[in-house]
């Protein structure tokens, strides 16, 4: 039976993981593929930049990794984040998705804010303590 992360992960105990992601349909991250004769080795150093930024983001450990022409795998530890401030996570990794967020959440508080302005305008008009009738 499957279960969520948030009860297979305990952030109070050091624990270790193995994650490993595959390509499939003959595809390749990295190496030479003899199918399209294409090399794709420039994807090593940016997957390993990649798992170090996501690594300090996610506040994890990276304790080993391998990668090869199809997949690879990480040894990952979880960090305290108790001592570490926290960080806009969201930002740091989707910097155009955050803003596009941070803009809907202002405009709905505006949004609020003219309605409440429209609710102070009607409950002025209904002569003080006089509720609506319903």
């Amino acid at each position: 039976m499957t279960q969520s992360r948030f009860t297979q992960i305990s952030l109070d105990v050091m624990s270790f993981y193995h994650c490993y992601v595959r390509c499939v349909r003959r595809a390749f991250l990295c190496g030479d593929d003899r199918h399209t004769g294409q090399n794709f080795d420039h994807r090593k150093q940016w997957l390993v930049s990649r798992l170090k930024f996501l690594s300090y983001i996610y506040a994890v450990d990276i304790c080993a990794y391998a990668i090869m022409s199809n997949h690879y795998h990480v040894v990952l530890r979880n960090m305290s984040t108790q001592n570490t401030p926290p960080e806009p996570k969201l930002n740091c990794i989707y910097p155009a998705a955050a803003n596009a967020l941070w803009e809907l959440h202002t405009t709905q508080i505006g949004l609020v804010c003219q309605l409440n302005n429209r609710v102070d305008k009607h409950r002025s008009r209904w002569h003080g303590d006089v509720g609506p009738s319903f």
